[in-house]
């Protein structure tokens, strides 16, 4: 039978979990009739919606319904006049139940649809269009932005919209994502946040960036030995990873003896990586404004340093005229000297501007308050001379 002959048919077959819409031009109201049945039509009546299956939904399945009907407290359908009472203008989300019919006026939005799966280290960035309470009695306000995580099954609503879907970052050892604040917020470690602000995670692992996080980039440490140190700068006053207090503009060294590997802060700079003095068994240097146990550069000050030795110079600290060989004089060699302010020379007293020679055989280092004039070899003469 032809469905617009099975609409004016007077009696009209109805299937298990089908249903059919009846007119009743009388009062002018829609009712909907269910199978499995037999539907005898009245005359003063209409068939508006031919025997149609019923909409079936499963477990990992949902659809969305426009107009939906609406309920009292307990759940049942409003009617008045016989006429079913719809809310028009939302949408009800229906997930898993029995098959169910469409009451007149109620629309099919959205075809039946696979939930969103989502499996560890996947999330979907939400957004709250109105405000409503979730299903874990959090009060969302709109525009909130939150995450969704994995592993579970996303549960689509109508006061939600999804935004978008990330992925977990991944952190490997001596490495560090550079995050920054999109908005004040306090971050998954308990800190507040503003907006703007960037901190580093270090922690090796997956990482999910939160709903107000961004990444800036990964950060890689450097790896520190007995020929590589870091030469870092404060950005700002703050206490360093090793537990010390730092000025703004403060500079210092980290070596191999400190850490294996440094990752700076957000607070920090890499001025250089600095390599190291290396001294033999004849050589030495002298250093410019030494540094002293404190940190703090002596200015004015001369350090000398003999090999055998290797070194790392200090912020602040600089080589007098670089590495210098040790003078060795033979028995026909001698050195003039010069000093350049008074001090005490073995059991001698020498004053500023004195000069005096030494002569060879002799391995001589200059110290600090000593010039170096010249080398001087012996002149033979003969017995006439």
């Amino acid at each position: 039978m032809h469905s617009s002959e099975q609409a004016q048919s007077v009696v009209v077959p109805i299937p298990p979990f089908h249903y059919i819409h009846v007119l009743d031009r009388n009062t002018n109201t829609t009712r909907l009739v269910t199978g499995p049945a037999t539907f005898i039509r009245k005359d003063h009546e209409s068939i508006v919606l031919e025997p149609k299956k019923m909409i079936t939904v499963t477990l990992k399945e949902y659809c969305i319904i426009s107009h939906p009907v609406k309920r009292d407290e307990q759940g049942q359908i409003i009617e008045v006049h016989g006429q079913v009472m719809l809310d028009y203008g939302e949408e009800e989300y229906r997930f898993a139940q029995p098959p169910f019919p469409l009451y007149p006026g109620e629309e099919l939005k959205k075809d039946v649809t696979t939930l969103t799966v989502l499996p560890p280290n996947k999330a979907l960035l939400l957004s709250a269009i109105v405000g409503f309470k979730d299903e874990d009695g959090v009060e969302r306000v709109p525009g909130e932005n939150w995450l969704f995580e994995g592993p579970g099954v996303y549960k689509p609503r109508k006061e939600v919209e999804v935004l978008s879907s990330r992925s977990s970052l991944m952190i490997s050892p001596n490495s560090a994502l550079l995050l920054r604040a999109l908005m004040d917020f306090t971050s998954k470690d308990g800190k507040k946040r503003v907006y703007g602000e960037q901190w580093l995670v270090k922690e090796p692992g997956a990482y999910m960036l939160g709903a107000y996080e961004e990444c800036v980039k990964t950060v890689t440490a450097y790896h520190l030995d007995e020929k590589h140190a870091l030469h870092v700068r404060a950005l700002r006053t703050h206490t360093d990873d090793f537990g010390k207090r730092r000025r703004h503009g403060e500079e210092w060294l980290i070596t191999h003896l400190d850490t294996e590997s440094h990752i700076p802060s957000v607070n920090e700079e890499v001025v250089e990586v600095t390599s190291p003095i290396i001294l033999s068994s004849s050589n030495y240097c002298v250093v410019c404004d030494p540094v002293d146990e404190n940190g703090v550069p002596r200015i004015g000050k001369k350090m000398l340093v003999r090999g055998e030795k290797s070194f790392f110079l200090l912020p602040g600290e600089s080589l007098l005229g670089g590495i210098e060989n040790v003078y060795v004089l033979g028995e026909e060699e001698g050195i003039i000297l010069r000093a350049q302010e008074s001090f005490v020379d073995g059991d001698k007293n020498r004053v500023a501007g004195e000069e005096w020679m030494l002569m060879g055989p002799l391995e001589y280092v200059p110290p600090i308050e000593v010039e170096v004039l010249t080398v001087r070899k012996a002149i033979p003469l003969s017995d006439n001379e």
